[in-house]
């Protein structure tokens, strides 16, 4: 009886220890391609109205969905994920600047438009996928256009 005490109080003591680390990480629920589709970006990925975090929340909620559907921007080497990666890093260290990895060096870009640059690329991805899905058919002679 006295080993399942020590054995339940040291399990205890050491959740105590690894819960209380003070980080606090708030899990982001991965979106659909039915809210990607209704989405402003212009509203959703201000900075100024909506602030760094809650855009990058944004786009780490619509990045895997991108990712999943192999359709996830890449501007000079860097995917969105490095942006999202980059920008997550400097809001945590309360730097003004995020340094992007691209494929040859590292850019430095201001916080807030490297937050709102992840955003708009998550969520266009995936309404740029969703366009080209249910417009094909205009571009097919014929069928819309007249030439």
């Amino acid at each position: 009886m006295k080993k399942l005490y020590t054995l339940t109080l040291a399990a205890g003591l050491a959740f105590g220890l690894t819960a209380c680390t003070g980080e606090v990480s708030t899990p982001v629920k991965m979106g659909t391609m039915a809210e990607a589709v209704k989405l402003d970006v212009a509203k959703t990925c201000d900075v100024h109205a909506n602030g760094a975090q809650n855009v990058l929340n944004v786009a780490k909620k619509f990045n895997p969905l991108a990712i999943k559907k192999q359709v996830q921007f890449m501007r000079f080497g860097a995917k969105t994920s490095e942006y999202i990666r980059a920008t997550q890093e400097a809001i945590d260290k309360g730097s003004k600047t995020a340094n992007v990895k691209q494929k040859k060096k590292t850019v430095k870009f201001d916080t807030n438009y490297a937050a709102t640059r992840a955003c708009k690329f998550a969520v266009r991805a995936l309404q740029q996928n969703h366009e080209a899905q249910t417009s094909w058919r205009e571009s097919v002679p014929g069928d819309k256009f007249t030439y």
